[in-house]
């Protein structure tokens, strides 16, 4: 059940519950104590769960009363904390479970309340900016998810704005990246990651090795770049590409297979030496950091247990399949 708010907020707050009328007293009491400037008021029924807000008119004017059902609403307060289980708080098995108030961040309480008040309205556009950077990680994850599976429901356009590269990604239907309030790239999360049209969107969403090198061939589906202190490289094309006489050949981290340096070299890949200079375990993978001539690379290695981690100094030899490499300008200036 609700149990604070925000000390901006003043008014009515309606629940319908089916729950005892003795039952739901203590919470009135409770939460209209911590909150003197809003009424809590409950009406039980014995078919219906929901939550009404009601806005305060001037004196002599009918308020404004805006409704939600169960579904809607309390899936919202139930995932941040509001209500002891999430979903139709009219389920008879879950009375014992209603004695206490459960909240552990206020910042989710906020939250919470702000979008069950919002949803009630049944908005056309709902815009959250930045709604989650005050959550502590595991209940960011959760309200995460809460919000991708609300907006599928209620089906409502939403835009969320957040510099969080995981919470775009994992949240949106189509992506937009701005650089200084420039749209750079729209699409979908996968597109932005595979096919950045920039450097800044390659850079921005995700991590992104770049070899810049200068381009001595070009023919229709192939251009030879040669990049310093490693060899001239022969990249296949199938679409546009830039006219520059300098590009950067990019590719993703997890693209590139490390292998001992005196492997035998595959054909169908590119092939670049390195140095291990430093890596960072990071459960699922570690991360290499590997110099390749005079430039710095990003790899990671899936982990498996009994995997012996490579050491710093080693020489290695990297595999990099040509479908993977990007050529982007080498130029960050911005789309305008």
């Amino acid at each position: 059940m609700l149990t604070s708010a925000p000390s901006a907020f003043a008014g009515t707050v309606t629940i319908i519950t089916s729950f005892p009328k003795e039952l739901t007293q203590a919470y009135k009491n409770a939460f209209e104590k911590a909150n003197p400037d809003i009424k809590l008021e409950i009406l039980n029924k014995n078919t219906v769960s929901g939550i009404a807000y009601v806005r305060e008119t001037p004196e002599g004017q009918r308020p404004e009363v805006f409704w939600a059902s169960a579904p809607d609403a309390f899936e919202v307060l139930g995932a941040a904390g509001l209500l002891e289980k999430a979903g139709d708080i009219s389920n008879p098995d879950i009375p014992d479970k209603i004695g206490s108030f459960p909240i552990n961040d206020p910042s989710g309480l906020f939250l919470g309340q702000a979008l069950a008040r919002t949803i009630v309205i049944e908005p056309q556009v709902l815009l959250l900016d930045e709604p989650l950077s005050n959550l502590d990680k595991k209940l960011r994850i959760q309200m995460r998810r809460e919000l991708v599976s609300l907006q599928r429901r209620l089906g409502i356009t939403t835009i969320f704005v957040t510099h969080d590269q995981e919470e775009a990604m994992t949240t949106a239907d189509r992506m937009a990246v701005l650089d200084h309030g420039i749209v750079q790239q729209i699409g979908t999360p996968t597109t932005l990651f595979d096919y950045p049209v920039n450097r800044f969107v390659a850079n921005f969403v995700g991590t992104m090795n770049t070899l810049e090198g200068r381009v001595t061939a070009r023919e229709t589906n192939k251009v030879s770049l040669y990049v310093d202190a490693i060899r001239e490289l022969h990249i296949p094309v199938n679409g546009e590409v830039p006219e520059d006489d300098v590009l950067a050949a990019s590719f993703r981290p997890h693209t590139l297979q490390i292998h001992p340096a005196d492997t035998r070299q595959d054909p169908k890949f590119i092939w670049l030496p390195g140095i291990i200079e430093a890596s960072e375990f990071l459960g699922e993978f570690t991360r290499y950091q590997i110099t390749s001539g005079n430039t710095r690379i990003t790899a990671d290695q899936t982990h498996f247990s009994g995997r012996v981690k490579l050491k710093t100094g080693q020489a290695v030899a990297l595999a990099l399949p040509p479908s993977q490499i990007r050529l982007l300008p080498t130029s960050t200036t911005r789309i305008a």
